[in-house]
């Protein structure tokens, strides 16, 4: 039975410890000193220093950019709320460049599980995403697409979707 405020799980050691999130307060202390053992710490240090908090998500996570960004956020002219605050202005991130990172890690590990109406059961290595990305986006080229076009399609849920859209 769940009762409201009793604790329902509470992770090993050893698998609290491999998250990535842990790994993102180790790497906060040993980049910068801040220490926040307990996720409430690390949630009120994320409110009282926020765009530090999300310069260090930009760093933890290697966000390349050609374009850095001028500072973390641009609030609106009604500084009182957050809505309409521009975050990372002046930066451009390639996306796709981003989700891709992970095939070379990954390369032979499987992204995608899809079926269809039309299609049986089948899977996709990351190096078949990235191969089939790359594919998609010369052709989009050879058809004069530029940085700055809008493609638009109507697709169904199967793997040509998120390849179209990376």
């Amino acid at each position: 039975m769940v009762i409201e405020g009793k604790e329902l799980w509470r992770p090993r050691q050893a698998f609290a410890d491999a998250s990535n999130i842990r790994q993102y307060q180790n790497w906060l202390k040993a980049e910068y000193g801040i220490d926040t053992n307990h996720y409430d710490e690390l949630w009120q240090w994320s409110v009282n220093h926020t765009a530090d908090f999300w310069a260090s998500i930009w760093s933890f996570f290697n966000v390349q950019s050609d374009t850095p960004y001028s500072s973390v956020f641009k609030l609106p002219q009604d500084k009182e709320q957050f809505i309409g605050t521009q975050w990372f202005p002046d930066s451009q991130v390639n996306y796709a460049e981003h989700l891709l990172r992970a095939e070379e890690k990954l390369g032979d590990q499987i992204v995608f599980h899809h079926l269809s109406e039309t299609r049986l059961l089948a899977q996709m290595s990351w190096r078949e995403l990235g191969r089939q990305v790359r594919i998609v986006a010369t052709q989009l080229r050879a058809l004069g697409v530029e940085a700055g076009d809008r493609v638009v399609s109507y697709m169904p849920n199967v793997p040509e979707t998120p390849i179209a859209m990376m």
